[in-house]
């Protein structure tokens, strides 16, 4: 029975009843009405549909964010979002926190001073290698006081320096430019710590500094009897056919004493206790049978060191690969984000985005067009059917039907235009007539009432066109931010959207930090010496040939000796440290911030660079000089036996040659290399057969003899490089001093190559790193983007709606004026009215009461 009545209710639904009421007619209406129900079915899921794939651009802002929001928002919006940081440097130290774990060997006994101790109280020869044992753990001991030292430094540095950023940086940007950060001291901290041990080997070696384990040079007489000086002299040791002269040393096995041949594992010894310490590793303190045959007497109750506890470190590590690693074998990061936050503290975040299929985005809209839609395909339904269901009966009983179609088309154009003409009197009168607030029933409704619900009427339409007009100017016109994506564009694409849209381009890198090397090219041209044959491994192992015994004392030099190599270490060093450091941003930057960006990283590299160097180079020269240590050339001191037993190391004053030629010589005075080193030195000749006579071929002004060689070599000139006439006597008077032996082919220098130094001593030369010149390729952007390779290019422009959003949007808020202004007009009319009916009313009171008084 419910059924039934439901079907019925649905057949007999009709939208469009009127005062006609056949049975053709009623049937055609509800046609009309399902018709109407599914055309506005249809356009309800239409501009649902619309709405659901609009783009809505939407920008928002979040106060006072905490932790967990900004790591929430971060990750839903981190292309837009930027929150401003109160603070824009924060210190390492208030949120990092970092152990580190040295080599075991630096918390064993082994560097304690009981244990060296010990073995210093062992009578031994000197010949035997436990004698050098003690000196072997003093120095291993000091390497751990330094490399402790040294990570003190590195962590108070660190520490001390800020990550800037003047915005809120995610959790993952912190982590990596934190760790950059730390890993970059350490590298600079290593670097530095080797290139400072390379600067005192090389100098220390080239110098010929005596080792007072006698380990380099021993006191003893030349057997040449031609010298003119009959003291004792050091004269260097030989290590299987190695002479300690060699610049790279002489480095062998080492025996537990000289008639022994049993060789300690890693155990290395050379010409310099420090050398031979580095070239050695630790492995025999890691097995009890090695330990026992080293340390006879020493060997009970002795913790020894354990191949598990090493976690980085191999058990046959060099120490100079301890060294090189500031004897680090483990390292732990603790990064505290939240403390990195917390100071911070951004007081607001901003963010946009694109939103699509927003549930009340649809719903307002189909909302909003739900009156205009309905009153719209009412009319146009109503219309549809008013036309099919023209009088038929009047068609069918007029006689013109045989007219034909032409007859019909004619008087349908003059119904129409009479249509036109009409129309503006039938407008005109509909709306003088037309009451839309007609609240009663007709028959029952006054004069008054109709009157008044007429004024409402065109009071409610003339307000809602004003306000109609004034929503369609503010919707149309003002111009909207629209949130525009790229994904993966190009860099000329990237390019091109900056030339556009600069001020509000955003491009987030795929790769966070970006290391130096990979996009800068920093080149360092040498002076030409640095390449040159002069300065070859030929050349130099050419001259460690001589036997400095059978030399003549004022030709004892070495005018090749130069910091060639420190420079070049210097210089790779510090490249590497440079092309490692990271670049880090996490948005691409504009081609011009980074040529500046980069140009300044490139000039505080350089200068640093110098400065170091200068630095460094300065601090051996005093500590050279100062120290006044006695070397091996036996050119700043002298060996004297006294009658009373005792040995003397004396100064020694040089004669100051005046005038020198073939037949005699004169001198101006004496100078001491005890109070006048940097300014005490002898003339330098070739002679022709290596005798001490005035058959000279050449006198050397250019080339000085300092009393120690580095003295000497920093104050000589480099002109000479240049004369081929110099280099000439050399290859005459080396060839008949060594004649077993082919002369190496050295040439001068180059003199047609342009250069900055000439007419200079070496030490400027050294003081400015032998370069010439740095070639900077700074543009190198595109391989700068290619690293970076941004995943989305995000910018906003300003333009008006799309002319169908602003449409719909102006219907809707038409339609909502016109339901709110439906539901005033009433009340403000009703409420005006009464104002005027009283005042109308106390008037006509006044004006009774004044005729009665008359």
């Amino acid at each position: 029975m419910r059924n039934r009545r439901l079907k019925k209710t649905i057949v007999e639904l009709n939208f469009f009843q009127s005062n006609i009421t056949d049975e053709q007619t009623i049937r055609r209406q509800r046609y009309a009405t399902r018709v109407y129900i599914i055309l506005y079915a249809l356009t309800v899921f239409g501009i649902g549909l619309f709405a659901a794939f609009s783009p809505q651009s939407i920008n928002d802002v979040v106060y006072f964010p905490t932790n967990l929001q900004f790591n929430k928002l971060m990750r839903k919006y981190s292309t837009t979002i930027q929150c401003l940081c109160s603070k824009i440097g924060i210190a390492y130290e208030t949120f990092v926190h970092v152990d580190v774990q040295f080599h075991q060997v630096c918390s064993s006994r082994f560097v304690q001073k009981t244990w060296i101790d010990s073995i210093m109280q062992q009578q031994y020869q000197q010949s035997n290698i436990r004698y050098h044992l003690a000196y072997f753990w003093q120095i291993i001991a000091d390497f751990c006081h330094i490399s402790n030292q040294t990570w003190i430094d590195i962590v108070i540095n660190f520490g001390q320096s800020y990550i800037l950023s003047p915005i809120a940086l995610n959790e993952q940007v912190v982590q990596s430019q934190t760790k950059m950060a730390l890993y970059n001291s350490i590298s600079l901290a290593k670097t530095i710590l080797k290139r400072d041990l390379l600067v005192i080997q090389r100098t220390t070696i080239e110098n010929q500094f005596i080792s007072g384990l006698t380990t380099n040079f021993y006191l003893g007489y030349l057997s040449n009897t031609s010298q003119s000086s009959h003291d004792p002299q050091m004269i260097p040791r030989i290590y299987n056919n190695c002479s300690c002269l060699n610049r790279h040393g002489c480095p062998h096995s080492v025996v537990i004493n000289t008639n022994s041949n049993d060789s300690i594992p890693g155990m290395i010894a050379d010409c310099y206790m420090t050398d031979a310490t580095l070239r050695s590793t630790l492995e025999c303190y890691y097995n009890s049978t090695c330990f026992s045959q080293l340390h006879q007497q020493l060997s009970v109750g002795i913790e020894l060191l354990s191949g598990k506890a090493n976690k980085y470190f191999l058990t046959n590590s060099t120490v100079q690969m301890l060294i090189d690693d500031i004897m680090i074998d483990d390292l732990n990061i603790k990064i505290l984000f939240e403390s990195f936050y917390q100071q911070c503290r951004p007081a607001r975040c901003f963010y946009s985005y694109t939103k699509y299929f927003s549930l009340i985005y649809i719903t307002m809209t189909i909302i909003g067009m739900f009156g205009p839609s309905a009153f719209i395909l009412k009319l146009l339904v109503h219309f549809v059917v008013k036309f099919l269901s023209r009088d038929k009966n009047q068609e069918a009983n007029t006689n013109e039907r045989s007219l034909g179609m032409i007859m019909r088309l004619y008087q349908y154009l003059i119904k129409f235009f009479d249509y036109i003409r009409c129309l503006p009197t039938k407008v005109f009168q509909l709306l003088s007539t037309l009451n839309l607030f007609s609240t009663q029933q007709q028959d029952t409704e006054t004069t008054d009432d109709i009157e008044q619900g007429r004024i409402l009427t065109r009071s409610f339409i003339l307000i809602l066109i004003l306000c109609s007009i004034i929503a369609g100017i503010y919707i149309v016109f003002p111009d909207q931010d629209h949130l525009i994506t790229v994904e993966s564009p190009s860099e000329q694409t990237y390019k091109n959207l900056y030339e556009r849209y600069s001020s509000t381009l955003q491009c987030p890198c795929s790769q966070i930090s970006v290391p130096y090397g990979t996009f800068l090219n920093l080149t360092f041209v040498l002076h030409q010496i640095c390449s040159s044959t002069l300065v070859s491994s030929t050349w130099l192992e050419y001259l460690a040939l001589f036997d400095p015994n059978d030399v003549p004392m004022w030709t004892k030099t070495d005018f090749s000796r130069d910091f060639r190599s420190y420079v070049e270490t210097n210089i790779a060093d510090a490249q590497q440290l440079f092309n490692s450091t990271q670049y880090i941003n996490e948005h691409l930057p504009s081609q011009t911030l980074f040529r500046r960006e980069n140009q300044y990283i490139t000039d505080s590299f350089i200068t640093k660079t110098r400065n170091d160097f200068a630095r460094i180079s300065k601090w051996v020269h005093v500590g050279n000089v100062a120290s006044r240590l006695l070397t091996g050339v036996n050119m700043n001191f002298r060996v004297i036996f006294h009658n009373d037993g005792q040995v003397e190391a004396q100064d020694i004053r040089f004669s100051l040659a005046n005038t020198i030629t073939h037949l005699f010589y004169t001198t101006k005075g004496k100078c001491s290399c005890a109070s006048q080193i940097r300014n005490c030195f002898l003339k330098t000749i070739i002679y022709s057969n290596g005798t001490q006579t005035l058959k000279f071929l050449q006198i050397f002004d250019e080339l000085k003899i300092g009393c120690i060689p580095i003295v000497g070599f920093l104050r000589s000139e480099i002109d000479w490089w240049y004369n081929s006439t110099y280099i000439e006597n050399i290859r005459t008077t080396y060839k008949l001093a060594i004649g077993f032996e082919p002369f190496p082919n050295i040439q001068p220098l180059n003199s047609s190559i342009l250069t900055r130094f000439r007419g200079i001593e070496v030490t400027k030369l050294v003081d400015e790193m032998f370069i010439e010149r740095i070639i900077n390729e700074n543009d190198q952007f595109d391989l700068f983007y290619k690293q970076c390779a941004p995943i989305a290019c995000s910018y906003k422009i300003a333009k008006r709606r799309d002319m169908t959003v602003a449409f719909l949007l102006l219907i809707t808020i038409c339609s909502g004026l016109n339901q709110g202004l439906r539901l005033i007009m009433p009340l403000v009319g009703k409420f005006i009215f009464s104002l005027i009916r009283r005042q109308t009313n106390r008037n006509m009171f006044n004006l009774l009461d004044y005729g009665m008084f008359r």
